[in-house]
């Protein structure tokens, strides 16, 4: 499952150059190339599952998150950075692409980058080096913020013996700027 998620995450980001932006005068519907820098910011649940967490080791808590998306994109694939901290006291950062895909009032963004894991007093994941992929999906409103919700995987892609991961769940605003 674990490998299959970061395949899909990556044939979605890939398959962004392949596919064709509107027309003009229809917005609504398919990549989008270009758009304001943005701040997200997002509030959930980690390690949501509590996939192969033993009782007595942390897992399932609240955690916040905060990535910096830029506007400028190359082929509709732009890029962003983050952190994510959750309640017991572990740290992700990451770094990596997005894209952009509209359909309707809805924006649906994959991402898909690679940071680092500072366990702390939080769940064990194999080692310092991480993969990260994540889909928002959003209602955007009228003056561009949107406000969505998330899904995210954060693993170490079998770097290490053991692969650990977490899933976390997010409630999201995206704030253009």
């Amino acid at each position: 499952m674990r490998r299959s998620t970061a395949s899909l995450a990556a044939l979605l980001l890939g398959a962004c150059a392949m596919i064709e932006e509107p027309e003009p005068g229809t917005p609504g519907q398919g990549l989008v190339r270009e758009g304001a820098n943005r701040m997200v910011l997002g509030a959930g649940v980690f390690d949501a599952y509590q996939e192969s967490t033993p009782r007595a080791e942390a897992g399932r808590t609240g955690a916040v998150q905060a990535d910096f998306r830029h506007g400028r994109r190359l082929f509709g694939l732009g890029p962003a950075a983050g952190a994510m901290l959750n309640a017991d006291g572990g740290v992700a950062t990451f770094a990596g692409l997005y894209a952009d895909f509209s359909v309707g009032y809805l924006m649906i963004t994959p991402l898909l980058g690679a940071g680092a894991w500072f366990k702390n007093g939080a769940k064990d994941l194999g080692g310092t080096f991480t993969v990260r992929t994540e889909v928002d999906i959003a209602f955007v409103r009228a003056d561009g913020i949107r406000v969505g919700l998330r899904w995210g995987h954060l693993s170490n892609a079998y770097v290490y013996n053991e692969n650990p991961s977490q899933e976390d769940f997010m409630l999201t605003v995206s704030v253009p700027f």
